[in-house]
């Protein structure tokens, strides 16, 4: 292609950009094969793999949202037309959609009212198996426009000026796609792959330093020269992108850049500017670490960055890109005068949470997902940037962390929705002025559990107990039940503080803002204020004052058998029990409320609170095991490690007439 893009693209529309991003998502892809654009019996353009496998897509982009009877509509075209295979999907692009039905068309396949619902719409019985197939992509119709010129720029992995690249693009989504769309064409992977090529080397015939045509050796004496200057460049934007072409070149340059620390970064900008470059990039940030003795290069870098974090990168090769930042970042503002960058450096981490490039590709990473790690690495500057804070800039990373990630979301070992300084900061936040936030932390809260429930239907609503969640868990160590990571990193140790800074006060506190009933459970006294101080009502019933003690029972009683909420608070307290130095008899007693109401243990937790207390020959125990070993509904409960036999094995050395006896 020597002379892309020398046509008019006014009209491209929607149809034609969503077919190129497609295909630049696709195109790493050795499975796939090639686009079909309008092909006979097909309304919209189909992705072809090896295999045998269509995705057939329909581009919908309309102001009205895609519902119900566009379905039923795109459905009977397709079926009256085409044959579909098991292998193919239907992929329906628009850039508005309801809701109610992506959830159900997600879903139907495991529910039958679902079913009976497409049913009640009209549907036909043979569309039902087809919605299996059906897959939605809601994208901004803008989004595909500008996607695809910086897909196009990470696919090449070298560098071209912003004009050229448009000029590239358009050439082939004009005469490839668009027009290739009245024709019924054919574009495949091995076409645009062999395009590049055939670019490259028409680049490298362009630049006077770097051409096919220059000796090697006169190429690194000239490079040499340009090295070793104070950043004086010659070159043109040609012999820029015809060095970035070349590995042996850019690995010359960056070795003996790498052992400079008197270089003016800014001098060097139109090198730093190959930061897609996959083997360039890496070593841009040695160069920067080994050159913030100034301010003037500091500010450099941090403008530098800021101009390149809103970027789409990393869609086919992981740069570490976010990770050099984060990296460089953190030694600025732990230098001197490190508070004097804050601000910039948090516009930097601002934009790298908030900026989620592939948050509307249709192409999703498989597998393990960096982007969890990378989160958890940005996250780490900005609480060193918020302990250090004034309060203007600390209202601004507390903003940002409540927008930006759902802290109702984590549960059990694992951390997969906010990284651990977010609870970390949102702590400190609390801290500060306990009274006068916790009422917004609680709101929080609840708003961000409603917001989550929406993915699962307008009908689903948070109204003070979770839907969802961990429940007790078998591993090594044993049972375990967790909670919410913002029940035990925020809400709980943050109420804890307040209560050991002064225990009449902190505790008038929690039975007015954080003890409800179940009857009165709501979205602004919800369960988890319940959970979040189950055990200083455990401490207060361990205390010697019956006063104390007694309330706490009370309490205590009616969270273990309200049997809501998840995890249940019944498994909690008898998990905190287990093992305590809390006193046998007011183990006993706290176990009774369920022994003597249901007759088998309730969970793990009680059956070991039993057997433990059979162990030291406490009476009520011993008869309380006699019980279940006779009782039939006692064996149907199957729990790991913990059954008969077990409870007999663990009663062998303590007192064998009684293992002997059961």
């Amino acid at each position: 292609m020597s002379k892309p893009g020398q046509y008019n693209y006014k009209g491209i529309n929607a149809q034609a950009w969503a077919a190129m991003s497609l295909f630049l998502q696709y195109v790493r892809d050795p499975k796939f094969s090639s686009i079909q654009l309008e092909a006979a019996n097909f309304e919209d353009f189909n992705l072809v793999f090896n295999d045998g496998k269509k995705i057939i897509c329909e581009s919908k982009d309309r102001k009205e949202k895609f519902s119900y009877p566009h379905l039923k509509a795109l459905l009977e075209n397709i079926s009256s037309k085409s044959a579909l295979t098991d292998k193919d999907e239907i992929l329906v692009i628009c850039s508005k959609a309801n809701t109610d039905l992506i959830s159900d068309v997600r879903n139907v396949k495991y529910f039958d009212e679902l079913q009976k619902k497409f049913t009640e719409k009209g549907y036909p019985t043979k569309f039902l198996p087809l919605l299996s197939k059906v897959q939605f992509w809601v994208v901004p119709s803008s989004f595909n426009k500008e996607v695809t010129y910086s897909l196009f720029a990470e696919l090449i992995n070298f560098w071209l000026p912003p004009e050229d690249i448009k000029r590239f693009v358009d050439s082939i989504l004009i005469q490839k796609i668009y027009k290739g769309s009245a024709s019924g064409a054919t574009y495949s992977r091995s076409d645009i792959l062999k395009e590049v090529e055939e670019f490259k080397k028409e680049i490298q015939n362009r630049s006077d330093y770097f051409n096919l045509r220059t000796k090697k050796d006169k190429q690194f004496k000239g490079l040499e020269k340009i090295v070793k200057g104070n950043g004086k460049n010659n070159l043109g934007s040609s012999s820029i992108s015809a060095f970035s072409i070349r590995w042996d070149l850019m690995s010359f340059a960056m070795d003996r850049l790498k052992t400079r620390n008197d270089l003016d970064l800014k001098k060097w900008d139109y090198l730093w500017q190959l930061n897609r470059v996959y083997y360039f990039t890496f070593g841009i940030f040695h160069v920067f670490e080994a050159n913030l003795q100034t301010d003037k290069n500091r500010k450099y870098i941090l403008g530098y960055i800021k101009k390149y974090t809103k970027t789409i990168r990393g869609f086919y090769r992981s740069d570490f890109f976010d990770v050099d930042v984060v990296k460089i970042v953190t030694k600025i503002i732990e230098g001197a005068d490190g508070t004097k960058y804050f601000n910039d450096a948090f516009i930097i981490i601002k934009d790298l949470i908030t900026f989620n490039e592939k948050e509307f590709f249709y192409l999703k990473d498989s597998g393990y997902d960096r982007g969890e790690w990378e989160k958890g690495e940005i996250c780490k500057p900005l609480h060193k940037i918020y302990t250090r804070a004034d309060a203007t800039l600390k209202q601004k990373v507390f903003d940002l962390l409540v927008s930006g990630f759902n802290v109702t979301e984590d549960d059990g070992e694992f951390i997969h929705h906010a990284p651990t300084d977010v609870y970390g900061i949102l702590r400190e936040w609390l801290n500060d002025d306990f009274i006068g936030r916790f009422s917004k932390i609680v709101q929080l809260a609840s708003e961000q559990y409603q917001r989550y429930y929406k993915k699962f239907g307008s009908k689903v609503e948070f109204k003070g107990w979770e839907h969802m969640g961990g429940g007790a868990s078998f591993g090594p160590g044993g049972h375990h039940v967790g909670d919410r990571h913002f029940v035990g990193f925020i809400l709980a140790p943050a109420i804890r503080k307040y209560y050991d800074a002064d225990k009449i006060k902190g505790w008038k506190f929690i039975e007015q803002q954080c003890i409800t009933k179940t009857a009165k459970v709501s979205k602004t006294k919800p369960d988890f204020l319940n959970r979040s101080v189950y055990e200083i009502v455990l401490s207060r019933y361990a205390d010697s004052d019956k006063k104390i003690s007694g309330e706490a029972f009370t309490i205590l009683k009616e969270f273990i058998l309200s049997r809501r909420g998840i995890p249940h608070k019944t498994d909690l307290i008898y998990q905190a029990v287990v093992g305590s130095n809390m006193p046998d008899d007011k183990k006993w007693r706290l176990v009774e409320i369920t022994t003597k109401k249901y007759g088998i243990p309730v969970n793990s937790f009680a059956e070991q609170i039993v057997t433990d207390l059979a162990k030291k020959s406490y009476g009520p125990a011993k008869t309380t095991l006699k019980q279940w070993f006779t009782d039939p509904k006692y064996y149907k409960n199957f729990r790991f490690d913990l059954d008969s036999v077990s409870s007999i094995k663990a009663l062998l050395d303590s007192d064998l007439a009684f293992a002997v006896e059961l």
